[in-house]
């Protein structure tokens, strides 16, 4: 990897991520066999809840239709503390190698910035007032955008996976912890919005919050974890 200066080798790295792997492959099943749930991927999608087929895959294992993406840029390389630990052009090329691929395996790909310009300009300009008080009143859309994101910056948004959950039933805004990626839903929201995709929920309730990347869907049961870093429930 090339995303960040780890001091592993290469190989030991390799190891590392295979460990890593097998121990949660492991986990996974250990919790499944504590819910009486079979491992077997071969299920009845009959057996799900209620499932919308436009809202897919039930299951972790299951391929994506489609998939919200941001290539990192500047918010990263503006960001305080950023400095020299990341290597943004590498970043970058990884990022795009990674949405040729989803593509090539007919999955559509929708870029987050491309997606708000299609948002309603009092929406946009709401979000980016919440930064500061200068006059925005006569930016555009890609210069709101542009100081939402960068300007934040939003330096974690390209984690994509954080923002909402999607279930059979529709999305679910989460709300993020950290201070520096609360704006990160709204924007996801207003993504959800113009590509017609039914939210089912949101966050909102003081102390709560939910991260994507805590959530695991397994079918007819889906496994929620709780952000032992910043001490609080998904």
């Amino acid at each position: 990897m090339s995303l960040y200066r780890f001091p592993l080798s290469k190989s030991r790295r390799s190891d590392w991520m295979q460990l890593s792997n097998a121990f949660m492959a492991l986990l996974l099943t250990f919790c499944l066999a504590l819910a009486g749930c079979s491992t077997d991927t071969d299920f009845d999608e009959a057996d799900a809840v209620a499932p919308d087929a436009a809202y897919s895959p039930l299951a972790e294992y299951q391929k994506a239709s489609s998939i919200l993406v941001h290539t990192p840029g500047n918010e990263i390389e503006g960001a305080s503390g950023l400095h020299g630990r990341y290597n943004v052009s590498a970043m970058k090329e990884e990022h795009l190698a990674f949405i040729q691929a989803l593509k090539t395996n007919g999955i559509a790909v929708f870029e987050l910035t491309d997606v708000l310009k299609n948002a309603p300009l009092e929406a946009l300009k709401a979000i980016a007032q919440q930064l500061s008080s200068a006059d925005i009143s006569q930016m555009d859309k890609e210069e709101l955008i542009d100081r939402i994101i960068v300007g934040a910056p939003l330096r974690g948004i390209y984690f994509m996976r954080d923002q909402s959950i999607t279930t059979p039933r529709g999305q679910v805004i989460g709300k993020m912890k950290l201070p520096h990626r609360q704006l990160e839903p709204a924007l996801i929201r207003l993504c959800y919005e113009w590509l017609g995709r039914k939210v089912a929920y949101e966050v909102q309730a003081d102390g709560a919050c939910l991260e994507g990347g805590d959530y695991i869907p397994f079918n007819t049961i889906a496994f929620i974890g709780e952000e032992f870093m910043w001490k609080c429930f998904g």
